[in-house]
């Protein structure tokens, strides 16, 4: 099974998960950082943490993840 369809489950699901509890948005927010950064969508990635850390200020995935999304996009483009 390719990459992209486990995230596309796994969206629907973390989707599900936060009708259910409003209270999950940090890590649901992280989790789907996660699957941008691994799918090379930086950008997306950068504000799925940041909707991640505007929830939850100290959401250590969501700290992790932009800065590694940051990171990564900044050599992307040329720059380190």
């Amino acid at each position: 099974m390719s990459t992209w369809w486990k995230h596309d489950r796994a969206r629907h699901h973390l989707a599900n998960a936060l009708r259910m509890d409003s209270s999950m948005l940090a890590a649901v927010e992280a989790l789907y950082a996660r699957m941008f950064w691994t799918e090379e969508k930086f950008t997306d990635a950068v504000a799925a943490a940041d909707r991640a850390l505007a929830a939850n200020p100290n959401y250590y995935l969501a700290l992790v993840i932009r800065g590694r999304a940051l990171f990564r996009a900044r050599a992307h483009v040329g720059g380190g």
